[in-house]
Parts: structure tokens; sequence; C-alpha cells
């Protein structure tokens, strides 16, 4: 996370109006310290907690400890975003959304890989984006390999897209330029 804040500090130092997202594991947020140290790193780097989203798998929501518990709800407090990943692959409850204050969902790869030519799929995102939007909940499109995609999910109102045809995974001195020329086809 240290690392990762130091180049979003840098990022942000160029002007770039963005938000950082990073994965975190169940075992980091059972950490009794874990917020502490998410916002003294936050502090290091003067990065506001409203710029960070820390992600975790669907999976991850269903361990219900305390301490988890308790990092999540208090790092939300403090403007912290939290985003669900894999979403639909899991068994997140309609509750987890409420609770935590999840911003956003990324819809598995597996139902948006097949969208175009499975109907059960286009369905299912269909309706995961529909229910994200009646709770203010953003979407995120993984496993975007192809533009092909990119209408039908625009226009089932998907938020985000990420995966290759976006850009393959990149350094930060090929992403400063990337993000100066960047535009959706």
């Amino acid at each position: 996370m240290e690392y990762n804040l130091q180049i979003f500090h840098q990022i942000l130092m160029q002007g770039f109006k963005v938000n950082m997202a990073i994965n975190v594991s169940i075992m980091n947020l059972q950490q009794l310290n874990f917020t502490d140290k998410v916002i003294a790193s936050l502090a290091r780097w003067n990065i506001p907690p409203s710029n960070l989203i820390l992600e975790i798998t669907e999976r991850g929501f269903l361990v219900d400890s305390e301490e988890s518990n308790w990092n999540i709800e208090n790092l939300s407090g403090k403007g912290v975003s939290f985003h669900i990943d894999d979403f639909g692959v899991g068994f997140t409850s309609i509750g987890n959304l409420r609770k935590f204050r999840i911003r956003s969902i990324k819809i598995d790869r597996s139902f948006i890989t097949d969208l175009t030519k499975d109907e059960m799929s286009y369905s299912v995102v269909n309706c995961v984006i529909s229910m994200a939007k009646a709770f203010g909940i953003e979407t995120v499109a993984e496993g975007i390999e192809s533009w092909d995609l990119f209408e039908p999910l625009r226009t089932m109102g998907i938020d985000y897209f990420q995966g290759y045809a976006v850009s393959q995974p990149l350094s930060y001195n090929e992403l400063i330029p990337w993000m100066r020329n960047y535009k959706l086809p």
C-alpha cells in the first residue's frame, strides 16, 4: 500500500483528478491496526481518504469478524471507499451493500465475457446494473478484452470499464503519457 500511495501522490501532483483502487485481503482487514496504518499512509502522502478505494472480493465480505467489520466501518467513516471485486460469483447480501456503504461493484468477468453470446449473462449483468443504480452504487465491468462489449454495457448503464481493451498494465512512466492522451473510442 505504501508504494502504491507514493506513486498515487506523484500522479495527483501531475494534476490528474483520479482515485486509486488497491486490493486488500480479509487478512489485512482482520489486523487490529489496519485502519491506523491506512490513515497514517494517506496522511504521509497527503492524499485525501476519499481518493482511496479498497477492493475486497465478494468472498471476503462473507467473513463476519469483529476486526474486519470494525476496520471497514471506520475506514468508510473516514471517507475511504470499499468496492466489491468479482461481484456475482459469491454470496454478497444486499444488507452488506448497505451496512458497509459499498460505493462500487466490479461485475465478474465471467458474466461480461459472454454478454453478447449468452442471454443469461446479459440478463444477470443488466439486473446487477439496475440494482446498483437503485442503491446509488457505481458499476465496473471487468474483463473488457475488446470494444465490441463497450456499447452494450454503456447502454445498460455501466460506469467504468476495466480490461486489456482499455489498456494493458502500465508502469508509472508509461501511465502518465497514457493518461494525458487517452480517449474512449
